[in-house]
């Protein structure tokens, strides 16, 4: 394991987020035997105005005064690693792409680049390794450090327009200059690949620990006041675009008597209205990260129901190993057939709405200890701190690479 070393992690995520990105969950356990400075996604004007009353930004309120530092520590099972707010910056992304659009992405550079060095100084780091965990909208960040080490970590396909509109250009152009690409999945990889060929692959993971230990049988999902008929067969996360309604639809459409539920933020532009009135869908709504064991606890068979095509090819979903550190029933569509293909005997993998109702009713019926042994020790298997052990061993040997400092 990498060890003390000075790492600046600037994440697309922030760390208050409903929906934990990987990148965080790196940084906290490189931070267990490095010191890390975790850089938050800053905010633009536009969203501070539209979101003041949430706890967000309350929470930045103070950050966002002349003069204040940023600086502050995360509570991580018991130790702490520092995190950075950084001052507002303007709405550069509706601008037209080209020479216009980059004159103001430096200005916002030079913005937050100010409390960056600042917070750098302050906490006398030296020769950092510095990653971009998918933060596209800052492709110059890392000069902002001039780090030892430039790593450009990808863990998805660009595919919201809002995202494309500059977000195809500036990353390609972080993946050339890095000096070292991750991605999380296969076909991340041969895609990035094609702009550095100095490119690696450290699969997505999950919170062993926390998804086995943290169960509270004891919490109980709650609709519009009443309690949810079982059997549940539930999935947690973003409910958009990726998810597979016409066949949920069909599945589900078929088989009132299985309680459908999705636990999550809706972008509800994604979701037909024929599917949300299904009479057996519940959407309990977003709940906090430390209530997903719990909500993980009251399904009876745990579900993945992403659509199979372009997109989904380059996805590894976090959720797929906290599924399994719970031991319960996981019943997916054949989103990633590399994937998955290495899980059949873990996964229920369907094809279409037949085969997926065949598979939870194989799943709901399943009594095999075996399996659920099985399961809970592939978790146990492909955690964070597997991950960050991964990652460690790209970054010394990338380290090793470069040449000296005389003293």
């Amino acid at each position: 394991m990498l060890k003390g070393k000075d790492i600046v992690f600037m994440n697309l995520s922030r760390w208050d987020s409903p929906i934990v990105m990987s990148g965080l969950m790196l940084a906290r356990e490189m931070a267990r035997h490095n010191r890390v400075l975790y850089i938050d996604h800053p905010m633009n004007y536009l969203d501070i105005l539209k979101q003041r009353k949430t706890s967000s930004v309350k929470n930045r309120i103070r950050s966002f005064m002349p003069g204040a530092s940023g600086l502050h520590s995360i509570e991580n099972n018991g130790f702490a690693f520092h995190g950075l707010y950084l001052p507002p910056i303007l709405p550069i992304n509706p601008l037209p792409d080209g020479k216009l659009y980059d004159v103001f992405s430096w200005f916002n550079h030079k913005i937050i680049g100010c409390r960056i060095r600042r917070a750098i100084k302050k906490l006398k780091m030296k020769d950092v390794v510095f990653i971009n965990g998918f933060n596209f909208y800052f492709p110059d960040a890392y000069k902002l450090v001039k780090p030892s080490l430039n790593i450009y970590y990808c863990v998805d396909e660009l595919i919201k327009p809002y995202s494309l509109r500059h977000g195809r250009r500036n990353e390609d152009r972080m993946t050339r200059e890095a000096d070292v690409v991750v991605t999380t999945s296969d076909s991340l990889y041969e895609n990035r690949s094609r702009f550095n060929s100095n490119c690696f692959v450290v699969h997505n993971a999950g919170d062993f620990r926390f998804f086995t230990q943290s169960i509270d049988p004891a919490y109980q999902l709650l609709a519009k006041g009443q309690s949810i008929p079982r059997p549940i067969i539930g999935f947690y996360g973003n409910i958009e675009r990726r998810t597979d309604y016409e066949i949920l639809q069909q599945v589900f459409g078929s088989h009132p008597e299985w309680s459908l539920v999705m636990v999550g933020p809706m972008e509800k532009q994604y979701v037909p209205d024929s599917f949300l009135q299904l009479k057996n869908l519940y959407l309990p709504g977003k709940k906090s990260y430390q209530e997903i064991p719990s909500v993980l606890n009251q399904f009876d068979v745990a579900l993945i129901p992403y659509k199979t095509d372009k997109v989904s090819l380059t996805i590894f979903p976090m959720k797929l190993y906290e599924y399994l550190s719970s031991g319960k029933p996981v019943a997916s569509l054949n989103f990633n057939p590399q994937l998955l293909a290495s899980l059949s005997d873990v996964v229920y993998v369907a094809e279409d709405a037949s085969s997926l109702a065949d598979r939870i009713a194989a799943a709901l019926t399943e009594h095999d200890d075996t399996r659920k042994a099985r399961r809970i020790e592939l978790a146990n298997q492909n955690t964070w701190e597997a991950r960050a052990e991964a990652l460690s061993v790209i970054v010394e040997q990338e380290l090793a690479k470069k040449p000296q400092k005389s003293n």
